[in-house]
């Protein structure tokens, strides 16, 4: 029962670490660590065997983490255009007073705080105009 335990926490930690393994490479080879400890441990006997299962445990418990701390800076990644695209709706609101003129593109240009000439363009960047 036991033994079977263990490959299960071993398949799991594979199926796990081959969704994040482009993305986190030192976990893979810890878990690759585990599988070949554990191989050996199954040959030692069940003190061995109890070493594995705990790596195994630790092994899953940092695939977690990576995953979690993978998703984590994908999801702010994604976040920024939307942040700074508020910023800049909100800038057009704020700036829509000190409109000079528009482009051929019908884009509001702004005039800026030393006297250049600016416009947003769709990432929200400002995009400086000659003169």
């Amino acid at each position: 029962m036991k033994k079977l335990m263990l490959v299960l926490a071993l398949s799991l930690v594979v199926v796990a670490t081959q969704v994040i393994v482009a993305q986190d490479k030192p976990v893979k080879k810890k878990v690759e660590n585990v599988e070949k400890k554990s191989i050996e441990g199954k040959e030692k006997g069940s003190k061995k065997e109890a070493k594995m299962e705990k790596a195994g445990k630790e092994a899953k418990s940092e695939v977690r983490e990576s995953a979690k701390a993978i998703k984590e800076k994908t999801e702010k990644k994604m976040d920024a255009p939307k942040e700074k695209a508020d910023k800049m709706k909100g800038a057009g609101k704020d700036a829509g007073n000190d409109a000079v003129g528009k482009t051929k593109d019908g884009k509001s240009i702004y005039e800026g705080p030393r006297g250049g000439h600016f416009y947003y363009n769709d990432k929200g960047n400002k995009v400086y105009v000659k003169k």
